[in-house]
């Protein structure tokens, strides 16, 4: 399949086989990785072949070494091996996950958060990221810029 098919039905964690790369040219070799973050016009896979360039995500907060950023509209192919929607559980995880309200039951499918409703460690890190980014101006004036002027008058 092409990658510029799979706009807007890739998810993070797809389990892929690709030959593309982020220069809308095709690369000799394929590997493979899983998706680990999607904006816009991109999505990164990470993987232990080939080194790349990162989003926002480390990673290595999955395991693995490298990041991949590769733009929808590269010619090259794509395989999805294993989607992320496919969650392997037994019937009692099944179960209580049906029970689950939202949006505890959408934190739990991405794994923002576990089965106890804490947030897993990069459910935290992605959480903290979409925080700050809210909340930019207020952090940097109230916090940011303190700091800032502390640095400054110890120079």
């Amino acid at each position: 399949m092409k990658i510029s098919e799979l706009e807007g039905k890739l998810k993070v964690g797809d389990k892929v086989l690709t030959n593309g790369n982020g220069k809308d040219k095709i690369e000799d070799i394929e590997f493979e990785g899983e998706v680990g973050e999607i904006n816009n016009e991109q999505f990164y896979v990470w993987q232990n072949t080939k080194e790349g360039d990162r989003g926002c995500i480390s990673p290595e907060t999955k395991g693995y070494l490298y990041s991949w950023v590769i733009n929808f509209k590269n010619p090259g192919k794509i395989k999805i091996i294993n989607s992320s929607n496919q969650i392997n559980m037994n019937l009692a995880e099944k179960f209580v996950l049906a029970l689950t309200p939202e949006p505890q039951k959408t934190f739990r499918k991405v794994g923002i958060t576990n089965g106890d409703d804490l947030l897993t460690d990069e459910g935290q890190k992605v959480f903290l990221s979409w925080l700050l980014k809210k909340n930019q101006e207020e952090f940097k004036k109230e916090v940011a810029d303190g700091l800032l002027a502390d640095l400054e008058e110890k120079k």
